[in-house]
């Protein structure tokens, strides 16, 4: 039989993936190479501290969670992600405040 998250996740990022979706979290998009999940949320379940919980449970201690609140042609959309560090930095979230700081030369 065919393993979906074998064919379809990167290996680097898999467990938390599949850790995630097990215990109900509705994961959209994530990338072993800058380290992050992405997953739906919920207002009103809180749904970052459920995500929260099952990292921490299961073992992981350093990573950031970002939700982003969002209306798109006057759709709510609400998404949120969680980022591993690589090396002791947040790749993804570090350059693009280190691209917002070079833009408004706020170094």
């Amino acid at each position: 039989m065919e393993n979906w998250y074998n064919n379809n996740i990167e290996p680097g990022i898999r467990d938390v993936v599949f850790l995630l979706r097990n215990n109900g979290i509705n994961t959209e998009c994530s990338c072993e190479h800058e380290m992050y999940v992405q997953f739906q949320v919920i207002l009103k379940n809180d749904t970052a501290d459920k995500v929260d919980d099952i990292l921490y449970i299961s073992g992981y201690r350093d990573y950031k969670i970002e939700i982003t609140v969002c209306r798109e042609e006057g759709y709510l959309r609400t998404t949120g992600t969680v980022y591993f560090p690589i090396k002791g930095r947040y790749p993804v979230q570090d350059e693009r405040i280190s691209a917002l700081e070079q833009h408004y030369s706020l170094k």
